[in-house]
């Protein structure tokens, strides 16, 4: 792809936005950066900028902004639907988002992994096992850092591993995966798309792309997932959790057993890895063994990696325990569904910490769960907590403390020895909160500086 010369407008200054920014004007483009917040940049990221040789536009830009580029490069935050972005579009201006554009730059093997849950551990494990067979490997993405960022330095890598997220598949045209894996798939994102549909149809794009000598890692027991996939022309590789045995791919005759079936090879994996509780976690663990072993990393390598995997921050993490109660931080869990996920992995009565902001789901499957499980008492914080607290009404206790420091004071007076208190949101973070770490981050501190007293 030629873009010496172009000139190019990139929409959001997020951190894909700023890459692909750097990426663009370091091959001689004229790049300019823009973003309907004009405070996007603080002033060291304007001088970076600038640096760079990137113009910065600060502040809502006219629809002729669009029109009299080259093309435009579209961060993943932004809403495709844009009125600019449909102006550009009906001119014959082309749209890339930063995932597509630094695709057309990647000349190394690179496996790319979606999901409504479980993809950024799916990518970070599979990284990890990639590794352990001595391969340098790059893992980012949708996880950390961008693939522009990535791309700009390929020569440091042999295998690159990418996390994708349906606002990056959804621009997905050329750039095709020689692996491409989804974990799961359930109700997400249903304040930006219209219907389950349209969100499952953002998630396709990244497997119609792919080349027929590719490889397509899908979760077999999900009809969703098996209805995505339908359309790559990729070769199958599925995997089920809930199945003894499969003629191909992957099952999980027990939780400490993995076999993988692939042409005449029948492999067997210990999964026994207690820093990876549940069954979520042997799924991911089932597309890390896959992709490794698609990517030629020996079975020892991989064998030894999966046990040997740490886990992620903000998953189902346990970060301390307080008078014989253990405190969960699973503030990476912004839906229904990866909420339940971890509702599910304990036994143990449970404290619940709840809400945060909507996305457009409702609560009555998560309020049914949580009736037939031992929960002592839901904590709802946030906007969603009116919408909650019509869910769990005569179903489950719950208190409104209304933030998380209040939450977690009115968890250290209600707990008993032996218990569990859980930070599981099923909602965004961005109503008190700059993302889900932050909110993750403060709730382990909150712990850590009652562990000290």
């Amino acid at each position: 792809m030629q873009v010496s010369g172009a000139n190019i407008l990139v929409v959001g200054a997020g951190k894909s936005g700023r890459s692909a920014a750097k990426f663009l004007a370091k091959r001689g483009a004229r790049v300019y950066l823009a973003d309907i917040n004009p405070r996007a940049l603080t002033e060291e990221q304007q001088g970076e900028m600038a640096s760079a040789g990137v113009e910065w536009l600060p502040g809502q830009q006219d629809g002729v902004d669009f029109i009299r580029r080259d093309f435009v490069v579209l961060s993943p935050g932004v809403p495709p639907a844009i009125e600019g972005l449909q102006r550009a579009r009906e001119k014959g201006v082309p749209v890339l988002g930063e995932v597509e554009l630094a695709g057309r730059f990647l000349a190394k093997p690179a496996i790319a992994i979606t999901g409504t849950n479980g993809k950024s551990t799916s990518t970070a494990m599979t990284g990890a096992v990639i590794a352990a067979g001595g391969k340098r490997v790059f893992v980012g993405g949708n996880l950390g850092v961008p693939l522009c960022d990535g791309v700009d330095r390929q020569d440091d890598y042999d295998v690159f591993v990418v996390e994708v997220s349906s606002f990056q598949s959804e621009t997905l045209e050329q750039t095709a995966f020689d692996i491409a894996a989804i974990t799961n798939f359930a109700p997400d994102h249903l304040d930006r798309y219209k219907s389950l549909n349209d969100y499952a149809a953002a998630k396709s794009r990244l497997f119609s792309v792919q080349k027929e000598s590719g490889w397509v890692i899908f979760n077999d027991q999900l009809d969703w997932c098996r209805k995505i996939v339908a359309g790559s022309p990729g070769r199958p590789v599925p995997f089920s959790s809930r199945t003894d045995e499969v003629s191909e791919g992957l099952s999980l005759p027990s939780l400490s057993t993995i076999i993988f079936r692939h042409g005449d090879s029948v492999e067997a994996y210990n999964a026994d890895n207690p820093r990876l509780p549940g069954l979520h976690n042997r799924e991911n663990m089932m597309i890390a063994v896959a992709a490794a072993r698609l990517m030629g990393v020996g079975v020892r390598d991989v064998q030894k990696a999966i046990l040997e995997f740490p886990g992620l921050p903000h998953r189902i993490e346990l970060v301390g325990e307080i008078n014989g109660v253990r405190f969960y931080n699973d503030s990476k869990a912004t839906n229904v569904a990866s909420a339940l996920i971890a509702v599910n992995s304990f036994r143990e009565p449970l404290l619940l910490i709840l809400g945060g902001r909507e996305k457009g789901e409702k609560y009555d499957d998560l309020a049914a769960a949580l009736e037939k499980r031992p929960v002592r008492g839901v904590y709802l914080i946030g906007e969603a907590a009116d919408n909650m607290a019509k869910a769990l009404d005569g179903r489950v206790k719950y208190v409104r403390p209304g933030d998380l420091e209040t939450a977690f004071g009115r968890i250290l007076a209600d707990a008993r020895e032996g218990d569990v208190a859980l930070l599981s949101p099923a909602c965004a973070s961005f109503d008190q909160f700059r993302n889900y770490e932050h909110r993750g981050e403060s709730f382990r501190a909150l712990v850590r500086e009652r562990e000290r007293t």
